[in-house]
């Protein structure tokens, strides 16, 4: 369950925000239930420059509540946590390519999600991306 909101603030920037709810559930025994909330909260600052430079600012925070685990243990409490990526880039007229240069995980978090709940890998130390996207 989530929502997304986005706006064209002028010719050259953008902003959003969106919010994210995953609630995943397991039964391995009668009296053995294990339940996860990974609840992730996100926004976005986007510059667009005539010329197809452009830059990029997103923040996500994540928040896992866990039940039925042991207390004491690592996926007894879940994680909270920052995630901070940037990046600069070109792109060509038309958005026939682009590349893009960026930094992910700026905060250095190393987060310990537990598994039960999907989500889609993160780096967990920081780490440079170089990405070439091209459009047929």
């Amino acid at each position: 369950m989530g929502f997304t909101l986005n706006h064209l603030v002028d010719d050259e920037w953008s902003i959003g925000c969106s919010y994210h709810f995953t609630r995943s559930e397991i039964s391995q025994s009668l009296h053995d239930d294990r339940a996860g909330d990974l609840h992730r909260l996100a926004q976005f600052i986007r510059f667009n420059h005539p010329s197809g430079l452009f830059a990029v600012e997103e923040l996500s925070y994540y928040i896992q509540n866990n039940e039925g685990y042991d207390p004491g243990t690592a996926e007894h409490e879940g994680d909270h946590f920052p995630m901070l990526n940037v990046g600069i880039g070109y792109r060509l007229r038309r958005q026939a390519a682009a590349i893009t240069l960026s930094l992910l995980n700026l905060t250095d978090e190393d987060y310990q999600l537990n598994p039960l709940t999907p989500y889609a890998e993160m780096p967990r130390e920081r780490a440079f991306q170089l990405r070439l996207e091209l459009r047929f």
